[in-house]
């Protein structure tokens, strides 16, 4: 996997072997970053990071600072790597349940927040609602979600301005 854009474009990001995570793929990650357009000083919040690849990308292109997550140790080491090795240095990674890291974070606000699940997850009115609760999520601020394409979440914190297909996956986008 590789940086699509920006000034780390083409550098490598490992991920982790295996099926515990689902790297997000190329085409979805192009997708994503022409829709938000302009990431350039922004925040950027990854509760479910993987390997990092979708932060490092948002850094690429721009944003001034990462917050990122993953409870999966394996992962957390894999991001980690990438972090070290591209030289990013203005983030904050934590190896923590999800909900423990956004009581970390509660009190930031996020221009982005990105939330790619496990496709098992159950908790997405839950996460949603303690976003909108703590008011983490900037004025102009977008969640972004990625889940199966095949399921059919239902938000009730926060409006459903788009949604597309991309395969597998599905990529949702959320305002105030």
């Amino acid at each position: 996997m590789r940086v699509s854009a920006g000034f780390l474009r083409n550098s490598i990001i490992n991920t982790l072997e295996g099926n515990d995570t689902r790297p997000t793929k190329d085409m979805v990650k192009e997708a994503i970053f022409s829709h938000l357009f302009d990431v350039t000083d922004k925040t950027f919040l990854d509760v479910f990071a993987g390997s990092g690849a979708i932060s490092i990308e948002a850094f690429s292109r721009g944003c001034k600072e990462l917050y990122l997550n993953d409870y999966n140790k394996k992962a957390y080491d894999v991001i980690k790597d990438n972090l070290d090795r591209l030289k990013i240095t203005n983030y904050k990674l934590y190896n923590l349940e999800c909900f423990k890291f956004l009581d970390l974070v509660k009190d930031k606000k996020f221009d982005y927040i990105f939330l790619d699940p496990p496709y098992n997850f159950k908790y997405y009115d839950e996460i949603f609602k303690y976003i909108y609760e703590h008011k983490m999520l900037k004025d102009s601020g977008v969640i972004i979600l990625e889940i199966s394409s095949d399921n059919d979440v239902k938000i009730n914190y926060f409006n459903n301005y788009k949604g597309k297909k991309y395969g597998k996956s599905k990529i949702e986008y959320y305002k105030q």
